[in-house]
């Protein structure tokens, strides 16, 4: 007959039954997605913050609301954008540019992974002088590896619309041109057939157009290769003489060129040349820069003309 035992009197097995577990409270999902929400929103805004410190927007009290989004919000990428765009597209002749050359009509259609990229971190200086279109023309497409036909490829006639932009006159002239490029990368295809990234609307017009149409569209180049980066240019020019040397006339600008520069600025500001007298001589000065942030230029003195270039 089995005896009847209080369940209390009952000693415990832990084996079999275990006590029970004192359980801790845990964050559960919704904690971690709070969490993630934050870290969000402190990350966009630090990069906002440190985005619009930059331009120095937080030194700026007076903008109103339309102010820091023309000047400080950053504006979404459009079109052609990463490192094959450069190569995407085909070039033509420009006057405006400082090698008289800009990118035109998109031509190939390119990936990043299509792309060799190589930095070239380095910045060089280069003068160039002249006393014609025709020979700055020459000079201008041999550096950007045309070595023949600047003319017949409109080299000649916009160096001379380039010249009439600084200084419109029948005068003999000189030119002088200065040139920085900071360079970074330099890119190139990755293929030796081109063709084979036509777009299907250019592969179209290359085999059913004529040849002037196909140049008014396209433009008259392609590149094989690019280097990217940011490129400053001076150009002064003023009359030259029959018993004048241009050497003597390069070495006058050189021996005054931060003062040069200087005067130049202005050039930048309004897009108009500019103009400068010394010595009984009258210059006239235009300022481009392409890259960087063109805007440190506009602080140029001529004690900082080194440090300008630095920050630009």
């Amino acid at each position: 007959m089995a005896k009847n035992l209080n369940v209390e009197q009952i000693p415990l097995i832990p084996e079999l039954m275990p006590e029970k577990e004192i359980k801790r409270q845990r964050c559960g999902g919704c904690c971690w997605g709070v969490l993630a929400f934050l870290a969000t929103i402190l990350a966009a805004g630090g990069m906002l913050f440190r985005y619009t410190w930059h331009r120095g927007c937080w030194e700026k009290p007076q903008f109103t609301f339309q102010d820091w989004y023309t000047n400080c919000w950053p504006e979404p990428a459009a079109g052609l954008a990463g490192a094959h765009a450069a190569l995407s597209v085909s070039w033509h002749v420009d006057a405006d540019a400082p090698f008289l050359v800009s990118p035109f009509q998109q031509l190939f259609d390119h990936e990043d992974e299509d792309i060799n990229t190589i930095p070239v971190p380095v910045a060089v200086a280069e003068t160039r002088h002249s006393t014609s279109s025709e020979s700055f023309a020459k000079a201008i497409s041999a550096s950007v590896g045309i070595e023949v036909g600047s003319k017949v490829y409109g080299f000649e006639a916009a160096a001379a619309v380039s010249a009439n932009a600084v200084w419109s006159t029948s005068q003999n002239t000189f030119r002088q041109d200065t040139f920085v490029k900071a360079k970074k990368v330099r890119i190139s295809r990755r293929s030796s057939h081109p063709h084979e990234h036509l777009t299907a609307s250019a592969r179209a017009c290359l085999l059913e157009e004529t040849p002037s149409t196909i140049v008014s569209r396209f433009g008259q180049f392609y590149p094989l290769s690019v280097t990217l980066g940011g490129v400053y240019q001076l150009t002064v020019m003023t009359e030259i003489k029959r018993s004048e040397n241009s050497k003597d006339i390069a070495a006058k600008i050189s021996g005054s060129f931060q003062r040069f520069a200087v005067k130049g600025k202005a050039s930048l500001m309004g897009g108009a040349a500019s103009t400068y007298s010394k010595d009984n001589r009258q210059y006239h000065l235009k300022m481009r820069v392409l890259g960087g942030e063109s805007t440190q230029w506009l602080g140029l003195q001529a004690d900082n003309v080194d440090k300008i270039q630095g920050q630009w």
